[in-house]
Protein backbone atom coordinates (compact mmCIF):
# COMPACT_ATOMS: atom_id res chain seq x y z
CA UNK A 1 0.00 0.00 0.00
CA UNK A 2 2.53 2.74 0.58
CA UNK A 3 4.41 1.80 -2.20
CA UNK A 4 1.28 2.58 -4.31
CA UNK A 5 1.11 6.14 -2.62
CA UNK A 6 4.22 6.74 -3.20
CA UNK A 7 4.26 6.17 -6.80
CA UNK A 8 0.89 7.95 -7.34
CA UNK A 9 2.50 10.78 -5.67
CA UNK A 10 5.67 10.50 -7.76
CA UNK A 11 3.43 10.52 -10.66
CA UNK A 12 1.48 13.44 -9.78
CA UNK A 13 4.61 15.02 -9.41
CA UNK A 14 5.96 14.49 -13.07
CA UNK A 15 1.88 15.27 -14.58
CA UNK A 16 2.51 18.50 -12.17
CA UNK A 17 5.93 19.70 -13.59
CA UNK A 18 4.88 18.50 -17.43
CA UNK A 19 1.95 20.87 -17.23
CA UNK A 20 4.03 24.03 -16.06
CA UNK A 21 6.79 23.59 -18.45
CA UNK A 22 4.78 24.43 -21.56
CA UNK A 23 4.52 27.96 -23.23
CA UNK A 24 1.04 28.51 -22.46
CA UNK A 25 1.70 28.61 -18.55
CA UNK A 26 5.02 29.83 -18.77
CA UNK A 27 4.07 32.68 -20.20
CA UNK A 28 1.84 33.85 -17.69
CA UNK A 29 2.67 36.99 -15.48
CA UNK A 30 4.45 40.33 -16.16
CA UNK A 31 7.53 40.74 -17.87
CA UNK A 32 10.24 43.42 -17.94
CA UNK A 33 11.80 44.04 -21.99
CA UNK A 34 15.75 44.38 -21.48
CA UNK A 35 16.76 47.83 -21.50
CA UNK A 36 13.95 49.52 -20.74
CA UNK A 37 11.28 50.23 -17.87
CA UNK A 38 8.51 48.65 -20.71
CA UNK A 39 6.52 45.85 -19.49
CA UNK A 40 4.35 42.75 -21.03
CA UNK A 41 1.71 41.04 -18.74
CA UNK A 42 -0.47 37.74 -19.64
CA UNK A 43 -3.43 36.96 -18.28
CA UNK A 44 -4.82 32.99 -17.59
CA UNK A 45 -7.95 33.92 -19.23
CA UNK A 46 -5.89 35.15 -22.35
CA UNK A 47 -5.46 38.43 -22.46
CA UNK A 48 -2.21 40.75 -22.34
CA UNK A 49 -1.62 44.73 -21.16
CA UNK A 50 1.52 46.02 -22.83
CA UNK A 51 2.88 49.42 -20.82
CA UNK A 52 5.08 51.60 -22.44
CA UNK A 53 6.18 51.54 -26.28
CA UNK A 54 7.83 48.30 -27.11
CA UNK A 55 9.56 47.47 -30.58
CA UNK A 56 6.65 45.89 -31.55
CA UNK A 57 3.68 48.23 -30.12
CA UNK A 58 4.58 52.05 -30.41
CA UNK A 59 1.76 52.45 -27.30
CA UNK A 60 0.33 50.73 -24.46
CA UNK A 61 -2.46 48.56 -25.44
CA UNK A 62 -4.73 45.74 -24.06
CA UNK A 63 -5.31 42.71 -26.33
CA UNK A 64 -5.96 39.15 -26.29
CA UNK A 65 -3.20 36.16 -27.56
CA UNK A 66 -3.13 32.69 -28.49
CA UNK A 67 -1.05 30.40 -29.45
CA UNK A 68 -0.49 28.88 -32.91
CA UNK A 69 1.06 26.43 -34.71
CA UNK A 70 4.78 25.89 -33.77
CA UNK A 71 5.71 28.38 -31.17
CA UNK A 72 4.00 31.12 -32.55
CA UNK A 73 1.93 33.59 -30.61
CA UNK A 74 -0.44 35.81 -32.18
CA UNK A 75 -1.31 38.90 -29.73
CA UNK A 76 -5.06 40.50 -31.12
CA UNK A 77 -6.29 43.33 -30.66
CA UNK A 78 -5.17 46.89 -30.54
CA UNK A 79 -1.58 45.03 -30.89
CA UNK A 80 -2.14 42.71 -34.04
CA UNK A 81 0.89 40.86 -34.46
CA UNK A 82 2.18 37.69 -34.70
CA UNK A 83 5.51 36.77 -33.28
CA UNK A 84 7.69 33.23 -32.65
CA UNK A 85 8.05 32.75 -28.77
CA UNK A 86 10.61 31.34 -26.77
CA UNK A 87 9.86 31.44 -23.34
CA UNK A 88 11.77 29.70 -19.99
CA UNK A 89 10.85 30.63 -16.12
CA UNK A 90 12.94 33.94 -16.41
CA UNK A 91 13.19 34.68 -19.98
CA UNK A 92 10.98 35.37 -22.64
CA UNK A 93 11.79 36.24 -26.36
CA UNK A 94 9.63 37.33 -28.98
CA UNK A 95 10.80 37.56 -32.82
CA UNK A 96 8.63 39.12 -35.73
CA UNK A 97 8.18 37.79 -39.08
CA UNK A 98 11.15 40.16 -40.17
CA UNK A 99 13.67 38.47 -37.54
CA UNK A 100 13.74 41.74 -34.96
CA UNK A 101 13.99 39.90 -31.06
CA UNK A 102 12.70 41.58 -28.21
CA UNK A 103 13.88 39.80 -25.25
CA UNK A 104 11.84 40.20 -21.59
CA UNK A 105 12.81 39.08 -17.71
CA UNK A 106 10.49 38.66 -15.42
CA UNK A 107 11.50 40.29 -12.14
CA UNK A 108 10.78 38.73 -8.61
CA UNK A 109 9.98 42.36 -8.11
CA UNK A 110 7.07 41.44 -10.07
CA UNK A 111 5.83 38.24 -8.47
Amino acid sequence: MKAILTLSVFYFVIILASCSSKPEHLIIGKWQEMGSNNTIEFFRDGTVKITGPTGFSKKSGTGTCKFVEDGRLRLEGELGIEVRILVSKDELILTDQEGKIWKYRRGKWFE
